[in-house]
């Protein structure tokens, strides 16, 4: 199976996931297939709905055959269907989890490609929908036979998990019209509350299809159930990822005139003032996901006749856990099952106590330290119903494709960051010896942006359309019907860029440098400067990259659109049947990585003052030496072109032995000939050439600009 075949035969699996495979061709245009299920497959009247529905497929229509068949090897999905095909797929949830993980191993352990797509076509019907999403591209991603295969992007994947029934009805009225007659449905740039909730001012970003698919992508590459060791410095991702997320979120805050995030602390009275209505529906069973009312408590999880969580979660438990965490903290040691001292006073702690938090199959010990981060998303998404006397599904926050719309995500991930920051404070300041690069000097940074000033970013409001026809289970079998449904989505974006960066390098050789940019508010929710040991907390990643430095004077220009920290919006059904047929110049982005439309925050009307910082470090000391990268192509090696930034590498080491987001993960050595820390980031550098920061204003202009490549010019629009 060469690899158009294979990308296009895997990826219409996705297609209507709710939907068996037998009702209908999938795919537009020329690129139409149907699936042949084995007739033993099916139950007989599925056979017989197939039979007939092939019939009614006009002979000489463009439509491709592929043949399914049953695997070599026989698996037992007893447990996988415990899980119904209506319930709200939670992999927090330990059954949930017990019943994704047997699905992964039975297509994990398929021999080859051949019975791997077998037996993902034939379990595809006979499960949850979306847990067989999970399931699927969790072992797609890891599979060498699978490598570069290119994932369509979640929300049209699942649309039922970004917008509200009532758009994604409408757009099951405009699949009963002809295709050029159809209109386009509009979707609010927020639709689930008012400004009168100040919280509700930051829900674009908090609700973006970006932010929740990167979520959602980031704990698929790297789960938490994964084989102890085998994902590098996994502990350490789940830190920095999140910390990475909080500081543009807390950025957004202030853009908006909020103060930062304050955590929340589950202990026994416990309140969530917070009200969380997300207004979605599972549309597979027509389930609505649970909601939260204002100071709502957080109580016991004890659903004892809810089948699907048998297991009761404490909210005492969850504070005994974090109190042993700080503890061991504290001591610079964790006691291991065998009751042996894991130091916490070295440079790979923050992996350790990473893992116990979250909690990994890394946990050093996993009855004592328990799972303080997975159960207080478990406890925060049953708070509605925690004793399952209304039958309600769980809360947004028990999915990682979800949870980051709700408010509560954000202040309960504060807490863990809060303690993950507490374990960095122990670790001793930078020493001038990792700070500097001897004879290299930063003399110049400048952000130049078409048309505007030097220094200056602009963001505006754009809309982007996508095609609901790909995830909507429409049941049709009319092959002249099918074709693009269009919902239109409003979201934040920015004017592109490029950073020119004057080096001087003063070695008689080329030196090859890794260049960090980062970016952090200036000023607090008062307009106040920023001391520096808040605003370092604050600081985010921006981009990455290596370059080389000849002898003299370097000009080095990066455009924003090369981030390694993002990906981009167009990994969408359409453009990858396009580049199915035309594979010259595709890349293969596995899917993890920061939107790029939100690389930039929102900024402000009269603008928002930005430091932007850059440093140059040596790759010769920064690269890493990977033995699972021996014996690999260069297209080997970029098959998974994913952030590594926030994601990791797949299969491979981290390729940075930096600690992540150095040099701000730990407190600053105090100034020169004094016992005082800097107070700015400008007193931070000065002692480093190799260090640059200027201040970078980022304006808002409240206009609208539609994206192309969408709907037909002048369709007709549907505002709801």
């Amino acid at each position: 199976m060469d690899s158009r075949t294979r990308q296009k035969q895997f990826m219409y699996l996705l297609e209507r996931i709710g939907e068996p495979l037998y009702v209908s061709p999938r795919g537009q245009g020329k690129s139409q297939v149907v699936y042949s299920i084995p007739q033993d497959a099916l139950e007989d009247y599925e056979a017989n709905a197939m039979a007939y529905l092939r019939k009614t497929i006009p002979s000489g229509s463009d439509v491709s055959v592929i043949t399914v068949n049953k695997t070599a090897t026989p698996y037992d999905l007893t447990p996988v269907q415990v899980i119904p095909r209506t319930a709200v797929f939670s992999y927090f949830s330990p059954v949930h989890q017990k019943a994704a993980d047997a699905l992964i191993k039975i297509l994990s352990s398929q021999p080859n490609l051949e019975d791997y797509f077998n037996a993902c076509t034939l379990c595809r019907d006979a499960v949850n929908p979306h847990l067989w999403v999970h399931a699927f591209l969790s072992t797609a991603i890891r599979r060498e036979d699978m490598k570069g295969f290119i994932i369509p992007h979640l929300w049209e994947i699942t649309p039922d998990l970004f917008f509200e029934a009532r758009f994604l009805r409408e757009a099951h009225k405009q699949s009963a019209l002809p295709v050029e007659d159809r209109a386009v449905v509009e979707v609010p740039l927020v639709f689930t509350g008012f400004d009168t909730n100040p919280e509700h001012k930051v829900a674009y970003w908090r609700e973006d299809v970006g932010v929740n698919s990167f979520h959602w992508h980031w704990h698929l590459v790297n789960p938490f159930t994964a084989p102890r060791g085998s994902i590098d410095r996994q502990g350490e991702l789940f830190y920095s990822a999140h910390h990475e997320m909080l500081g543009r979120y807390n950025t957004e805050r202030i853009s908006n005139g909020l103060n930062r995030v304050t955590p929340i602390y589950l202990q026994e009275g416990s309140i969530v003032e917070e009200a969380y209505f997300s207004k979605l529906t599972v549309q597979s069973g027509g389930r609505n996901w649970g909601v939260r009312q204002e100071n709502t408590p957080i109580r016991d999880i004890v659903r004892i006749k809810d089948p699907l969580f048998p297991t009761p979660t404490y909210v005492t438990d969850v504070r005994l856990w974090s109190d042993r965490i700080k503890e061991a903290i504290d001591a610079g040691f964790a006691l291991s099952l065998d009751g042996k001292k894991v130091s916490l006073r070295n440079d790979n702690a923050i992996d350790i106590v990473g893992g116990m938090m979250e909690p990994s199959s890394n946990s050093v010990n996993r009855p004592y330290y328990g799972a303080m981060h997975n159960s207080g998303h478990l406890l925060l998404g049953y708070s509605h119903d925690p004793d399952f006397r209304y039958k309600e599904e769980i809360g947004v926050i028990g999915s990682t494709n979800t949870a980051c719309r709700d408010t509560i995500f954000w202040r309960w991930h504060t807490n863990v960051d809060l303690i993950l920051q507490r374990q960095k404070a122990f670790m001793p300041p930078y020493t001038a010896t990792d700070l500097l690069l001897n004879g290299v000097s930063v003399s110049g940074l400048e952000v130049h942006t078409p048309s505007l000033d030097i220094n200056t970013l602009l963001t505006f409001w754009m809309q982007s359309d996508v095609d609901l026809s790909r995830g909507l289970d429409f049941l049709k079998t009319d092959i002249n019907n099918l074709g693009p449904i269009w919902a239109r989505l409003t979201h934040l974006q920015h004017r592109d860029f490029e950073y020119h960066i004057i080096v001087r390098n003063s070695n008689a050789k080329n030196v090859t440098g890794t260049v960090r940019i980062f970016a952090a508010p200036k000023f607090d929710e008062q307009g106040d400067p920023l001391p520096f040991d808040e605003q370092r907390t604050l600081f985010f990643q921006m981009d990455k990259f290596t370059t080389t430095l000849k002898h003299g004077e370097n000009l080095v220009q990066r455009k924003s659109i090369e981030s390694a920290l993002t990906i981009p919006w167009s990994q969408t059904f359409r453009q990858l049947e396009r580049s199915v047929s035309s594979p010259t110049g595709v890349e293969a982005f596995c899917g993890c990585g920061w939107p790029q439309n939100l690389l930039v925050p929102k900024g402000k009307h009269g603008g928002l003052s930005l430091d932007f910082f850059v440093m140059i470090t040596d790759w010769e000391v920064d690269r890493v030496n990977d033995p699972r990268a021996v014996g690999l192509t260069e297209s080997q090696k970029a098959g998974c072109v994913d952030a590594a930034i926030l994601c990791g590498t797949m299969g491979r080491k981290v390729p940075d032995a930096k600690a992540m987001g150095f040099p701000f993960d730990r407190l600053p050595a105090p100034v020169a000939n004094t016992n005082v820390a800097p107070v700015s980031v400008a007193e931070f550098i000065k002692p480093y050439p190799n260090m640059i920061a200027k201040e970078v204003k980022v304006y808002h202009r409240d206009v609208t600009v539609l994206r192309e490549d969408g709907a037909p010019t002048g369709s007709r629009v549907i505002r709801i």
